[in-house]
């Protein structure tokens, strides 16, 4: 059965994009993304509405922000309690998939963002080891798209080199992508 991220799946990514102080116009383009793959682009305002609720209770001098902040948001709107002990094993590798993308969107894994996926992990029973394998594939994939970009502008070989280059790292994005969707899976 296909995993669909839930509104409090993106409540918590919005969380996550602003833990840092700042959304990025990947995060941004990204979220948007997501709410248009489950339908829920009506509701974008609602979402970072709720969302920017929690962060403005949130205090700076807070010791514990981000179990503060998870805390508050598994209050807003939802049984969290029965949302995560229901969760699937499946759903809820998606989520931190998900959140892993959206912390690594713009290259920099700030403090907050990965207490937060640290917070995350531990409250729905996900090994830490989990979501390591899931940032360095996020790396590894990001690394695959800056050297496919690099050797379409800048490497000046024939197409047919460089194509074959380009099919290779593909074909190696693929196997990681794969890996991935068994690793939610499992």
């Amino acid at each position: 059965m296909e995993q669909k991220l839930t509104r409090e799946d993106l409540i918590l990514i919005y969380l996550l994009m602003s833990v840092d102080g700042e959304v990025s116009e990947i995060e941004s383009a990204r979220f948007d993304e997501l709410l248009d793959a489950y339908d829920l682009k009506g509701e974008k305002n609602s979402l970072i509405g709720t969302a920017q609720d929690i962060l403005a209770k949130i205090s700076s001098s807070e010791k514990d922000k981000m179990e503060s902040l998870f805390a508050l948001y598994k209050e807003t709107g939802m049984e969290s309690s029965w949302y995560y002990l229901h969760m699937s094993i499946e759903h809820k590798r998606l989520l931190l998939w998900t959140l892993v993308n959206m912390t690594f969107a713009d290259q920099i894994i700030a403090t907050n963002e990965k207490k937060l996926l640290e917070v995350v992990a531990k409250e729905i029973h996900c090994e830490w080891s989990i979501v390591e394998q899931m940032l360095d594939a996020a790396k590894a994939l990001y690394a695959l798209d800056v050297q496919r970009n690099w050797l379409k502008t800048e490497v000046s070989k024939p197409f047919k080199e460089i194509e074959a280059l380009v099919n290779e790292l593909d074909k190696n994005q693929e196997v990681i992508k794969k890996n991935i969707g068994i690793l939610i899976e499992e």
